[in-house]
């Protein structure tokens, strides 16, 4: 069930959602967008450790890409045709919904596959 997970288009869904809401999107620097990423997925601030292995993730795609002559994406994709609802009942946020809709396989920009990557451990429960 987790390499299903792992290989199929709503996980990459569902990571291109969660960095299109406006906590994350409203971050001023990493370390806020790592935090919003947490309480997100986790309803949690992360732990000192955790944002220690979020930096460790940039800096190690930064040295693959210096060192490849590779340019990833950092910035999420624009989203315009991509409908979010963020405000639940009693104004809070509501769940990311797969929507069932055809999901683009491009490129995941590099804080989409970081998310994916949070996505996929123990410590959360995807419901659908």
């Amino acid at each position: 069930q987790a390499l299903f997970f792992m290989n199929s288009p709503m996980s990459a869904d569902v990571a291109r959602k969660v960095v299109t809401r406006s906590e994350f999107t409203a971050a001023q620097n990493d370390d806020q967008r790592v935090k919003a990423l947490y309480i997100e997925l986790f309803q949690r601030e992360p732990y000192a450790s955790e944002y220690r292995l979020a930096g460790d993730f940039f800096r190690a795609h930064q040295q693959y890409d210096n060192k490849n002559n590779s340019k990833l994406r950092t910035t999420p994709a624009k989203t315009t045709d991509r409908k979010v609802e963020e405000m639940g009942p009693g104004g809070g946020t509501k769940a990311i919904q797969n929507d069932g809709e055809i999901i683009e396989r491009g490129r995941l920009s590099l804080w989409e596959q970081y998310a994916q990557a949070l996505l996929f451990s123990n410590e959360i429960a995807y419901v659908n």
